[in-house]
């Protein structure tokens, strides 16, 4: 079910994707992977709110898998939540500190604290 996803959401066929992911799930509850890649079709979709659960699923089922944390924040960050983003990118940081995107998550630090600078004062 999960690599049929992967293939349909290739393809452009979302909503069949979005069901395999959650057959996936259905048949493996603690599957992250698959949890992950449904918040990202979410996301996709617009669907950040959903995309949030899932990733927030996928983050409590292994706390050491740091792409959720990234997405997660990236969808914090593009929501106004500065500080929640900011938090996010900090675990990211502590999970993956030498990716390209461990580059891009001590941007976003540097451009909260940057903001948060401001309006302070």
């Amino acid at each position: 079910a999960f690599n049929r996803a992967n293939c349909l959401r290739g393809s452009g066929r979302a909503a069949e994707a979005a069901h395999d992911y959650a057959r996936a799930i259905k048949l493996d509850p603690a599957f992250v992977e698959a949890w992950f890649n449904l918040a990202g079709l979410m996301s996709e979709q617009g669907r950040d709110a959903s995309a949030r659960r899932h990733l927030q699923k996928a983050i409590a089922l292994d706390r050491t898998y740091a792409d959720p944390v990234f997405n997660l924040a990236r969808l914090e960050f593009d929501a106004g939540n500065l500080l929640e983003a900011r938090r996010l990118w900090v675990r990211y940081l502590e999970l993956d500190s030498q990716s390209e995107w461990a580059g891009v998550a001590a941007r976003g630090v540097q451009f909260v604290d940057m903001q948060l600078a401001q309006s302070a004062g």
